[in-house]
């Protein structure tokens, strides 16, 4: 990703115990399309508080990751993220993520036969309050704009979806569970 110009302001930064809170702030565009605006603020004893605000974030850059566990093309799509992090390290670290987050015109190709596999024009989350370590994530609303999934049922009775994984990884420990309310799903014109 390329962030210029970028603009960034340091204010009480030190390293004496009664120095107050370090405030970080960073403002710039991104990819020469999209924009992002940092505010962090926080100290070792107080922890940290960050408000960010990213608007239409390029995804194409995850395609390499995304294709190291699926035989799958990013063609497009971008991000919109309006959100406040809290972080706090007690006897164990707490994290509490609150806000919306919208992922636009995603373009999703199968690389084993390069059709459409998943596309939306908009995929949004209102009102996400996501905390941690107890693992809970209770989103008001999720929105759908015009998705479409290519679902085949093979030959073989399995979905081509199955066919997309890549091999190459071990599965995974699973870790603790996570909790997942949403009050409404919307959809349109899908």
């Amino acid at each position: 990703l390329t962030l210029a110009p970028l603009t960034l302001q340091l204010e009480t930064l030190g390293n004496d115990a009664d120095t107050p809170p370090l405030k970080l702030i960073l403002d710039g565009p991104v990819n020469g399309q999209g924009s992002l605006n940092l505010t962090v603020m926080g100290s070792a004893k107080q922890g940290m508080v960050a408000d960010i605000k990213a608007q239409q974030i390029e995804l194409s850059p995850l395609n390499s990751y995304l294709q190291s566990i699926a035989k799958v093309a990013l063609l497009d799509g971008n991000l919109d993220l309006d959100g406040h992090l809290e972080y706090r390290s007690v006897a164990t670290p707490q994290l509490q993520f609150t806000g919306e987050v919208a992922i636009n015109q995603l373009v999703l190709n199968s690389q084993i036969d390069d059709l459409g596999l998943l596309k939306w024009r908009r995929l949004g989350f209102k009102g996400l309050n996501f905390t941690y370590p107890n693992g809970r994530l209770h989103i008001k609303e999720i929105s759908a704009i015009q998705p479409y999934a290519r679902i085949v049922i093979e030959a073989d009775k399995t979905l081509n979806w199955a066919k997309l994984a890549v091999n190459d990884s071990k599965p995974s420990k699973p870790g603790p569970p996570l909790l997942i309310t949403i009050d409404a799903l919307r959809i349109r014109n899908g």
